[in-house]
């Protein structure tokens, strides 16, 4: 009978034993991947924000604002903010989405760093049809609306310039920290 009881208690033991090794092994797992996500991740913004800097956005906008503030300008179609936007910059975001969770409290603040980041790429867009529709006469140009246009535009930007590299810091450490490390 002892040697019955010995045998079951090393049975459940063993399998105690076995579910809290499986438990780490899932665990440092999800841990090595979140820290990929963030590395990913930060060097996706990294490299979005050192385009933005090289093509010089800021300062057209910048620009453009400044001559479309003054109320004597007439404005021209030079005073449109165009960018060429051919393909998805945000690669990685897209194809980490459903792991953004991982990031813990990181996630809200790169969900809203991609959503400022979407949105100026609608307000480019939203300019780059204008120009259109204005080349072909079919549309006049109002320095107002146009000066609102780009004033939002140059805003967002300023926000992506602004809290893009505290994103990737942020990010950057979190890839860097430790398992089991808080």
């Amino acid at each position: 009978m002892e040697k019955l009881w010995i045998s079951l208690l090393s049975v459940a033991g063993g399998a105690l034993l076995g579910g809290v090794i499986n438990a780490l092994i899932g665990r440092y797992a999800a841990f090595k991947e979140s820290q990929g996500v963030a590395g990913a991740l930060s060097a996706e913004i990294g490299s979005l924000l050192e385009l933005v800097k090289v093509r010089q956005y800021k300062p057209q906008l910048d620009q453009i604002v400044g001559r479309l503030s003054v109320s004597t300008n007439a404005p021209t179609t030079d005073d449109i903010f165009r960018a060429r936007i051919q393909h998805d910059y945000f690669t990685v975001f897209n194809a980490t989405c459903s792991r953004i969770g991982t990031l813990g409290p990181l996630a809200p603040q790169v969900v809203n760093f991609y959503a400022v980041g979407k949105s100026f790429l609608d307000d480019v867009a939203e300019l780059g049809e204008l120009c259109a529709r204005v080349t072909t006469s079919q549309a006049i140009l109002d320095r107002a609306t146009l000066l609102g246009m780009s004033r939002a535009a140059r805003d967002f930007l300023s926000w992506i310039e602004r809290e893009g590299p505290q994103v990737v810091q942020r990010l950057n450490e979190y890839s860097a920290r430790r398992w089991l490390q808080r």
